[in-house]
């Protein structure tokens, strides 16, 4: 790095240049602000992660341009998307978000270079991989930018010399373990112990679950885990298992073989993997807590998985981190229109803040619900999901609550579970008086055609 560029103040450094963010960026990019976007990483990289990417995320790419890019990638559009609990299978098709009805799989190797190569070919984005920040710089009690060098590169005693970079703000979107968010003391609030250990791959040769394309979850309440299947990129599936916390210890000592163990308790996933052939690593993600940080203070900002975690389960944390790039980049617009002011700074950054905890609320408290994998499930909680599996209607309107188009508030109401349980008992009841057949769910997947 050149001491020209060292002189140079930037609007933001951006500290992580993975999905969030390069997205982040982007954004500010359009702005007509300068940014630099750094990682202590080059790409492609893996990192512990498989979501899916919903309808309600593809709005935020197709605004910066880079949507076309990772439909180029070839991933299967999901369209379809199944949840087995015992005897009881739910088939709902995605609602359209914004004209999109369909989720995608893509290996984070891919998706993230992706992006990131987009993102630094735009105007007013400059970029520095292999660079590792390791301090903030302080000046009046607000930081005002970044220490770091050349990350180490392995068999070499240490990376290159130290230099400082400096800007009006520093953005921490480097994960879970945010070495900005440590640097800050950002403190954690609304903190759930972590319910589930998790172990994911990629195979070939497996058989798929329906005759399309298609995300399935089966539940296991007597063993206690999740088995979640999608189909992926260059004809791969996906195959991630959610075990109980307590389990961790005992699965890691023969982790590479958890997926064909687990199948063999799901009579149709051991058939489908009959064949099946590992062509990647078992990747594990230990327990961990679930949790929100303050997300700002002087001079800097948190997103992605360095804001705010929750259990991967539902595949939301893509969605998460590209919303709260997008609530930031607004808050930094108002900040500069307020005449970047320490107390327009402050109500612009509040507003971030109070906007992703309102909106990611209710979601945050489902997947607590259903990661708690050893909780009993009641006999009214499993009426209601048979109600919700027996109505194409409510199956989809139920699987659209995770790309946004069904408000998970608005679900949960009272109102709208009795109009779902009284209308599937009412069903019931009508096939039985009248022996009129009660209206089914008839997805067909390849276990049932």
């Amino acid at each position: 790095m050149s001491d020209e560029m060292q002189r140079i103040k930037y609007d933001a450094i951006i500290v992580g240049a993975r999905a969030a963010g390069a997205v982040m960026a982007a954004l500010l990019a359009r702005e007509n602000f300068r940014v630099l976007l750094v990682d202590r990483v080059t790409f492609p990289k893996t990192t512990l992660s498989c979501p899916l990417t919903f309808g309600n995320t593809f709005e935020i790419l197709q605004r910066i341009g880079v949507l076309e890019k990772i439909q180029a990638l070839g991933a299967p559009k999901l369209r379809l998307y199944q949840t087995q609990i015992g005897d009881v299978h739910l088939r709902g098709r995605m609602l359209p978000y914004a004209g999109f009805d369909y989720a995608y799989q893509i290996r984070r190797e891919l998706y993230d270079e992706v992006i990131f190569n987009h993102v630094a070919q735009m105007p007013n984005v400059e970029t520095r991989l292999g660079f590792n920040v390791t301090e903030l710089i302080w000046e009046k009690g607000r930081v005002v930018g970044v220490r770091g060098a050349r990350s180490a590169v392995r068999g070499r005693v240490g990376g290159g010399d130290e230099i400082e970079i400096f800007a009006d703000a520093v953005i921490g979107a480097d994960g879970v373990f945010s070495t900005i968010a440590e640097r800050v003391n950002a403190k954690k609030y609304n903190v759930i112990p972590g319910h589930t250990c998790i172990y994911f791959a990629y195979y070939e040769n497996v058989k798929p679950a329906a005759s399309e394309p298609t995300a399935t979850i089966y539940y296991d309440a007597g063993e206690h885990f999740a088995f979640v299947t999608a189909n992926s990129d260059s004809e791969l599936t996906v195959i991630s298992i959610s075990l109980p916390a307590t389990q961790f210890e005992r699965v890691r000592q023969n982790y590479k073989n958890v997926h064909f163990e687990y199948a063999q308790k799901i009579p149709e996933m051991g058939e489908r993997m009959r064949e099946a052939k590992r062509v990647t690593p078992v990747y594990g993600v230990s327990p961990r807590d679930s949790f929100y940080r303050e997300p700002f203070g002087n001079g800097w900002v948190l997103i992605g998985d360095a804001a705010y975690y929750k259990d991967p389960l539902p595949g939301q944390g893509i969605h998460d981190a590209l919303r709260a790039a997008e609530l930031a980049t607004q808050a930094f617009v108002e900040y500069r229109a307020q005449g970047k002011t320490a107390r327009a700074w402050n109500d612009a950054l509040r507003v971030y803040h109070k906007t992703r905890d309102r909106e990611t609320k209710a979601m945050y408290e489902l997947t607590n619900f259903y990661a708690d994998l050893e909780r009993p499930r009641t006999p009214q909680e499993m009426d209601f999901f048979r109600a919700i599996a027996s109505s194409p209607k409510w199956s989809s309107i139920y699987v659209s609550m995770f790309n946004g188009v069904t408000s998970v508030k608005w679900f949960q109401r009272l109102d709208t579970m009795m109009r779902i349980l009284l209308g599937w008992k009412w069903g019931r009841l009508k096939a039985k008086l009248f022996r009129v057949p009660p209206i089914e769910n008839k997805e067909r997947t390849n276990a049932t055609a």
